[in-house]
């Protein structure tokens, strides 16, 4: 898993734990663009979403350990590349890149999961009037924030003896027939929840978490299968 550099003493980012309220309620928050700002001559100029995303997902990468590349490879899994952002100053021949802002949220819910155990509440705050959102409690919200699903059901089907799993992300649509045997065939029904919802997230080109919520997929089991 990756892992922060030694001066830092945090678990890791992806670590296989509990996902805590305050997590919950940052995966929750909404997008944001941030500023330029954290680094000498920054301006404080307003950032595109786009820009604000880059400079968060290049953050992350520098807070692995030196030199571990397991670790660097699977973030890159889960945010890409790490790219840069170049800013006009002084005139239109006149750029320079940019390292830092402060302020923004990531569009992307696993990445803002990622951010807050790197650095916390400080952009959620940064701006005077900025608020947190409920701590979500639904296992369902729990568990399609965490995805990155815009919507997820788990609908009944008596008479196929069945349930239809559906999740959606933008106008792409995914579903999955769970048999009621296949419901019932393992001993822990989480197991068969995060496996139904890792394929989905496959077909719709989401990168599944590594970070699962154990507690949260649990009950969702219990809503859905009446386990």
């Amino acid at each position: 898993m990756p892992t922060f550099s030694a001066d830092r003493h945090q678990p890791p980012l992806l670590a296989e734990r509990p996902v805590t309220d305050d997590e919950r309620a940052a995966v929750a928050d909404d997008p944001r663009s941030g500023i330029w700002a954290g680094e000498p001559n920054a301006d404080r100029r307003v950032l595109t979403q786009d820009q604000t995303d880059t400079l968060i997902r290049a953050e992350l990468f520098a807070h692995l350990r030196v030199g571990d590349v397991a670790a660097w490879k699977e973030l890159v899994g889960f945010v890409g590349e790490p790219r840069v952002v170049e800013l006009k100053v002084g005139g239109p021949q006149l750029a320079v890149i940019c390292h830092a802002q402060r302020g923004g949220i990531d569009s992307e819910p696993l990445v803002r999961l990622l951010a807050f155990r790197a650095w916390g509440d400080r952009d959620r705050w940064w701006f005077w009037g900025g608020r947190k959102h409920r701590v979500p409690t639904d296992p369902y919200d729990i568990v399609r924030l965490l995805y990155g699903f815009d919507r997820m059901t788990i609908a009944r089907d008596d008479e196929r003896r069945s349930y239809l799993v559906s999740v959606e992300r933008g106008a792409e649509r995914a579903t999955r027939t769970v048999s009621d045997a296949e419901a019932m065939a393992d001993e822990d029904p989480r197991a068969i929840v995060s496996c139904v919802l890792d394929e989905l997230a496959r077909v719709l080109g989401v990168v599944a978490p590594s970070t699962r919520d154990v507690a949260a997929i649990r009950d969702l089991a219990r809503l859905a299968f009446g386990r």
